[in-house]
């Protein structure tokens, strides 16, 4: 559930847990750096310019916002090497998530929204990943 620039996030975990926690919306620039200091350097890749945030500021030009596509790329986690992984394209939203578990485990995670889809990757403070989808 989202309103505005913030929203809630309830996720089954790994193991059944039930986390949940606040969603924020950021910057493609702070979703990049988080994300590679914590799934590494390797992690995501985008291309495109950055309108996450723009009101409109090439309408005049472009037409509206939709105009501008963005595009990120990802591998899914648990994948074999050199496996396939996610491309989301379109006009891009970016989410970040802390979340708490009702068996006590903490997770970070981030969120890249299209209209159509928003995955998602998680790390638990204990080190483990997983792929999520709001």
């Amino acid at each position: 559930m989202e309103r505005d620039d913030t929203g809630l996030v309830h996720l089954i975990g790994p193991g059944g847990e039930v986390l949940m926690g606040k969603l924020f919306r950021i910057a493609r620039a702070t979703i990049i750096d988080g994300y590679q200091k914590t799934f590494g350097t390797d992690s995501i890749a985008v291309d495109g310019p950055e309108v996450s945030f723009s009101g409109n500021g090439f309408g005049g030009i472009f037409g509206n916002r939709s105009a501008l596509k963005d595009a990120a790329y990802r591998p899914m986690f648990g994948g074999a090497a050199g496996a396939a992984g996610r491309r989301i394209s379109g006009t891009l939203d970016y989410w970040t998530a802390s979340l708490q578990g009702d068996n006590g485990a903490a997770m970070g995670c981030y969120f890249i929204r299209s209209v159509y889809t928003a995955p998602g990757r998680c790390k638990s403070d204990t080190g483990k990943e997983c792929d999520a989808e709001l």
